[in-house]
């Protein structure tokens, strides 16, 4: 990263030196580009990613792409081993769609589909709300409990209370934690469920 500043800044100063436009706000978002493209390639190929295009989970996927009307939805990948799920930051802003990794593991223990469109829409929610890319692929991203709630909410408008609560069952089920986080993100669910229930 510092080597690539240091590249940009000898750049800039070269063009003043020789009385040129620098045309800085083309040359950066391309580097950035570059940079997401090419951190997405590294994750797919490193985590065995598998690009999914038909079957049972690809039609619940593309269910909730229709339900967040994503005309062109992101691409969904299976991942072997354990993990959960995941959207790739910033992917929007390298393709357009984005990108969605699953760990098939996470999908069985899901295990029925209310819950398993339950995570695909928190993760599309995830998502959509990162369409601009403030974070890239290469950031991590400390799991943020507001941030789980916010996706969980907009998963909740946009799907419906039933399948987000179903996937949060899910995980308190295999966590077997009392005091975990899905605890206190169906709380938070519920809350807002009932709030809804008395504006009708």
């Amino acid at each position: 990263m510092r080597n690539s500043l240091v590249g940009i800044v000898l750049f800039v100063l070269v063009g003043f030196a020789q009385g040129q436009t620098i045309p800085t706000n083309d040359l950066l978002p391309t580097l950035r580009l570059n940079k997401q493209v090419a951190c997405e390639k590294k994750l797919l190929r490193d985590s065995g990613a598998e690009e999914i295009v038909n079957g049972p989970e690809y039609e619940i996927f593309l269910y909730v792409a229709a339900a967040f009307k994503r005309a062109n939805p992101p691409r969904l990948y299976f991942v072997p081993g354990g993990g959960n799920s995941v959207y790739v930051a910033g992917s929007v802003v390298a393709d357009g769609r984005g990108k969605i990794l699953m760990s098939r593991i996470f999908v069985r223990l899901m295990g029925n589909t209310p819950a398993l469109k339950g995570i695909m829409a928190h993760e599309m929610a995830h998502l959509v709300a990162d369409v601009h890319g403030a974070t890239s692929c290469d950031q991590w991203v400390v799991r943020d409990p507001e941030a789980e709630e916010a996706a969980d909410a907009l998963a909740a408008h946009t799907v419906g209370f039933g399948p987000v609560r179903a996937f949060l069952l899910r995980v308190k089920e295999f966590t077997g934690a009392k005091d975990s986080e899905a605890t206190s993100r169906l709380q938070a669910l519920e809350k807002l469920e009932a709030q809804e229930n008395r504006q009708r």
